[in-house]
């Protein structure tokens, strides 16, 4: 193989990566504070960019936005040599931490303030950076310490906080591929306190224009064009192996790393590639790549798998030289200590069906390393980086070289390849601004939409774009699954220019939308010559809450500025025709929002949309400081002014932000749920005192101004819909003891009314009828309703309550006890330990809860403010192990969601169930939040099961009859018994209510018990079991009782109403005859005692003699 002089080309990459311009765009951070943050840009607030469901880690899985704290902040346009990044960072956590280790212990940690950072462009968070804490100048105008402005000549430098300092942060070692640092406040300057403040300021230079200038000291220093060049020769790719086989012009250290492409953020560092890359030492000439596998370099464990081949070599390196020459090879065990037993070798090779996780027993004479070809995920643009260390100097390539080694391939895999539907791509509006656009829209399969914009003569057609143009433009989003909204935003455009806009959808596995789909996307457009300060958009589209015939959208933007926000809806093919309307039109068109909090989206709906016609929403906004307004606005009302910005439904609650036009201001909110029976209807405007009797209150105290509160309402219903209000007032201190409270100066009804929101609770919907099944009969759950139900979503049936929102605070008292479920004892001499026996809480382990959320909750006898649980605890166990759900059903109380019902039917059983009769409760789970498997995730109750049949106390009672009366039986406790029910009563037998007659000629039942032992049917009237009107002639002694049901009754939804009805069919009664193998008669019910003689053979007398018997045996 013929080497490459990498002189000849190194000047040419490095003109090509340092000095060709990056376009005017903007610019991506991706920062992850511990726990909260405000991020400034020379003194202008930014907020994170809701619309990216993915983040770029240069990683090769994918990590949701959801899943994590990281926030991502998209600039105005790119940093430049100057600019200032400000970040105020604050923490909620408790100072001090206990985390268990992996044997157990329990630790204790500081918790620090911290945060880490990374830029597209090269900037990271290091100890570069200044925090300290203070929040303004010493000066006359008590300049903010974001401000340019600002002197902080004197603060120290930011402290790199030790990466095993705080084990509860990124679980998802997202930051795992990042050089970035967490930094805070250096430990010299904390006094009285091992955590430190609570909150830091931190401030940060930019040093450059370009990656090279503004990547940190420690990623450049060691980089040197002189360094050991390597240049990626060949990659081969499979569905799931990637061989990477790479060339150096001397002799030096290798590092190879694969990246996604769709999880790219720039170009890795020689240190990132070194950290988590293949590495390969002391290479000459072409090799291939290897990772270990596992923790640990060396074990003692090898993997469970048979050879392909074995072989005996030197050492690792001619182990790893015999497994690059065969291509079916994927892994290889090297014997650092012993040989095997059998064959004395010392390298086994391996195929790909082998699973790493599958270890022989731990070797007493062997040790192993393990190595593997490096595992790349099935569906995946895949990006292979290189960079090469000079093994003496450290010399390593610099920014510009690795770049030149990026190679990209895609994998032969995908999740979706049976389906070859071209993926759909549908606009569903937008905002356009003075040099970019910004395209919302949705595709039909998981992928990425791309869009481009190309500058478009006026009064000209449309021109055909094709999908290779779209995607090399390289604006797009990725869609993690199909129907997804994405905003896709098109940066580098002049000010005042038409563009068409065109749009395509890519499925992973590469096929991409026709051409004639690709088409319907184009839109014509005029960029901006004013400011539009529009940062992101959100449109869904739904089915109207308040008349279902008709359809919703609704908009949901995050805005840069104070000021004005317009939007409107118009049906798509008016864009198509007309193109998109200019600013001037949407601000005398469109619906008017009023931005006066940069913290809060901005949400817009509208209703009454035909169901069959397609709409987009296009919108704008600009600044504006209100001193020119001259309509009676919020600042010119005598009274403070409520304003409901947002309510954000969960299962059980309603977290409601609300602003205020001027405090000291009391608000009350509150949520009114609409009435669903015998029609959907809201309910009716509460007054100034209903609202001002709410639970759900706060003060804002402001001096004066204006702000905003947050709060929750709770408990709530899942499924339902709420009207929510707020009123508000001049705060009103408590008066003096004797004194009249003064009067109310607050919101009259007319400004309550504008404050309503409606709500639609998420999760399925309570049905306070329950559900109702019997025993001994299959059991299911149908017609669940509600929003966004799913497949994955589980029900589970508790004989106790649903656990609901008991759950542990994570607040410690004075002994720094109670935050997490433990064992230790409350006494406050004990101090930590639950090894031994004085030092356990006897009723087991606790925590701190919130008052009212925990049916065990009792006040802490130490700290009578507190309220801690027992039963709480009880949650964390496995619902697979049993103790979560109700005795006797099976999966440990868990249903089985039937196929293609979307989550709403439910099997608990499919064969006869036999449980006892009562009321149980019905917990649901959302599979696409949780996994389901502890009983704490079964927090959402939906409704009473309500299972027909005997109580667990009627199976152990004895009943009683006479002999030579008829049989009657009364007082039966069961639960939602039914007309139509019947009794029988069997032989005492172990085999219980499956008891069967030896032979075919053998009697059906007890012999000459009335109708062989099966009671009439009962009736809710007389509320009894009656075996006939004659008399019970049989003998005397113990029976079984069991006991059969009608079939539950059947539902079915009410015709366009939002809950369920029986649908009028009155299932049979139980039969009258008890079929062999028990039919349905297989709950048990107790025993039957029937007083009489018992049989004790033959007495002879004699005519004319005395005759004598002996004494009569009887039960009774």
């Amino acid at each position: 193989m013929t080497a490459i002089n990498f002189g000849l080309f190194r000047g040419l990459l490095a003109a090509f990566v340092l000095f060709v311009p990056y376009p005017i765009c903007s610019e991506v951070l991706l920062v992850d504070p511990d726990t909260d943050l405000a991020l400034y840009l020379n003194g202008q607030e930014y907020f994170p960019d809701t619309s990216s469901p993915v983040l770029p880690m240069n990683g090769v899985r994918r990590i949701n936005t959801a899943e994590t704290n990281i926030r991502v902040y998209r600039t105005a346009r790119d940093l430049t040599t100057g600019d200032l990044l400000a970040l105020q960072v604050s923490t909620r956590r408790t100072s001090v931490i206990n985390v268990t280790d992996a044997l157990g212990r329990k630790i204790e940690y500081p918790a620090p303030v911290g945060i880490v950072l990374v830029g597209e462009f090269g900037t990271m968070s290091t100890d570069a950076f200044k925090c300290f804490t203070q929040k303004e100048a010493n000066d006359d105008f008590k300049t903010p310490f974001q401000e340019l402005a600002f002197n902080d000549s004197h603060w120290p430098l930011a402290y790199e906080q030790p990466h095993d300092c705080c084990p509860w942060r990124d679980a998802l070692m997202a930051w795992n591929r990042i050089g970035a640092k967490w930094i805070g406040l250096n430990p010299a300057f904390f006094v009285g306190n091992v955590s430190g403040p609570r909150q830091m300021f931190c401030r940060y230079r930019v040093p450059g224009d370009t990656l090279i200038t503004r990547l940190p000291v420690e990623e450049v220093q060691k980089a040197s064009a002189a360094a050991p060049q390597v240049e990626i020769f060949m990659v081969s790719v499979s569905v799931s192996l990637s061989k990477i086989e790479v060339i150096v012009d001397r002799e030096a250290d290798v590092y190879c790393g694969v990246i996604d492409g769709r999880y790219e953020l720039r170009v890795p560092t020689h240190n990132e590639l070194k950290s988590w890359g293949i590495p390969k030492l002391a290479v000459q000439g072409s090799t291939f790549g290897y990772q270990t596998i596992g923790d640990t370099e060396f074990t003692r464990e090898d993997i469970d798998h048979p050879a392909m081949e074995r072989y005996d070599v030197a050492d690792l390196a001619e182990c790893e030289e015999i497994c690059s020459g065969i291509p079916a090879c994927a892994a290889l065990t090297y014997w650092i200590v012993g040989k095997h037993f059998q064959t004395g070798t010392n390298c086994k090779l391996m195929n790909a069906t082998y699973n790493a996780s599958l270890r022989l027993a731990a070797s007493e004479s062997s040790e192993y390393q393990l190595r593997r070809r490096e595992v790349v995920p099935a569906i995946s643009i895949l990006t292979y980086a290189g960079s090469a260390e000079d093994p003496i100097s450290g010399d390593h390539m610099n920014i510009s070289a690795i770049a030149a080694t990026l190679v990209t391939e895609r994998t032969e895999g995908c999740t979706d390849c049976g389906s070859t539907d071209p993926p759909a791509v549908q606009m569903l509006g937008g905002w356009v601004e003075q040099d970019s656009v910004g395209i919302v829209a949705v595709a039909s399969r998981s992928g990425r939409i791309f869009c481009v914009a190309k500058e478009h003569p006026i009064g000209s057609g449309f021109v055909e774009v094709l999908a290779e143009e779209i995607q090399d433009a390289g604006f797009s989003n990725l869609a993690t699954v199909g129907g997804q909204t994405l905003a896709v935003i098109i940066t580098g455009l002049d000010p005042e220019i038409q563009y068409q806009v065109t749009c395509v959808a890519e499925a992973d596995g590469g096929l991409l939308s026709e051409q004639v789909q690709i088409d319907s996307t184009r839109r014509l457009m005029n960029t901006t010559s004013t400011e539009v300060t529009i940062n992101s958009m959100d449109i869904t589209r739904q089915e109207s809450l308040a008349n279902a015939v008709f359809d919703a959208m609704v908009v949901t933007t995050q805005v840069t500025r104070l000021g004005y926000q317009w939007c409107q809806v118009y049906p798509q093919e008016n864009m198509i025709q007309q193109g998109i309307p200019e600013v001037h039109t949407l601000e005398q068109m469109g619906l008017r929002a009023k931005v006066f909090d940069l913290q809060q989206d901005v949400q817009v709906e509208f209703d009454g949309l035909d169901k069959n016609t397609s709409y987009e929403v296009w919108c704008t906004a600009r600044y504006d400081d209100f001193s020119n307004e001259t309509d009676a606005d919020l600042i010119t009302t005598p009274y403070p002014i409520a304003i409901i910005r947002s309510a954000v439904p969960g299962y059980d609650s309603v977290s409601l932000t609300v602003s205020l036009s001027k405090s000291p201001a009391h608000v009350f909110c509150d949520a009114f749920p609409w009435a669903l029976r015998p029609t959907t209807a809201r309910p009716a405007a509460p007054g100034v005192d209903r609202l001002a009797a709410s639970p759900y209150n706060t003060v804002l105290f402001l001096e004066g101004g204006s702000g905003t509160i947050t709060m929750e309402i709770a408990p709530l219903v899942s499924g339902f819909l709420y009207d929510i209000y707020c009123y508000a007032e001049f705060y009103r201190p408590p008066p003096p003891p004797g004194a009249i409270q003064p009067p109310r100066q607050g919101m009259n009804v007319f400004d309550i009314i504008e404050t309503r929101l409606a709500v639609h609770m998420r999760g399925p919907l309570f049905d306070e009828l329950g559900w109702e099944c019997v025993s001994g009969h299959a059991c299911s759950v149908e017609h669940i309703l509600g929003v966004r139900l799913a497949e994955t979503d589980q029900l589970m049936v508790r004989a106790d309550a649903c656990p609901g929102r008991c759950r542990c605070l994570g607040i410690v008292d004075a002994n720094r006890k109670g935050g997490v479920c433990s064992e230790i004892s409350q006494d406050p001499l004990v101090v930590s330990g639950i090894g031994i026996e004085d030092k356990r809480d006897p009723r087991g382990a606790w925590c701190y809860v919130l008052a009212g959320t925990c049916e065990d909750e009792e006040r802490s006898a130490l700290f009578p403010t507190m309220t801690l649980s027992y039963k709480v605890c009880t949650y964390a166990g496995a619902v697979a192990e049993g103790g979560q759900g109700a005795p006797g059903f099976a999966n440990g109380g868990r249903a089985s969601v039937r196929r293609g019902s979307s989550g709403r039917t439910f099997d608990f059983s499919l064969v006869p169930l036999i449980v006892p009769g009562r009321s149980y409760d019905l917990c649901w789970c959302n599979g696409t939040e949780s996994s389901c498997q502890i009983g704490a995730d079964f927090t959402t109750r939906i409704g009473a099961l309500h299972m027909s049949g005997p109580s667990s106390q009627q199976m152990t009672t004895n009943m009683t009859c006479r002999v030579g009366l008829p049989c009657v039986l009364e007082f039966f406790d069961g639960h939602a018994v039914e007309d139509g029910s019947r009794l029988v009563a069997l032989p005492e037998d172990p085999r219980g209510c499956r008891w069967e007659r030896a032979s075919l000629a053998d009697p059906t039942g007890i012999p000459n018990f009335p109708n062989v032992g099966v009671s009439n049917v009962y009736s809710k009237n007389h509320r009894r079991y009656a075996f006939g009107s004659a008399p019970l002639i049989i003998n005397g002694g113990i029976y079984n009782l069991c006991w059969c049901g009608p079939s539950a009754r059947t539902w079915s939804v009410a015709p366009g109403q939002e809950y369920r009805i029986p649908n009028g069919i009155i299932p049979p009664p139980c039969p009258n005859i008890r079929a062999d193998d028990g039919g349905d008669f297989l709950t048990p019910a107790g025993k039957l005692l029937v007083i009489g003689p018992e049989p004790f053979g033959t007495v002879s007398c004699r005519l004319g003699s005395e005759c004598v018997t002996p004494l009569v045996q009887a039960n009774g």
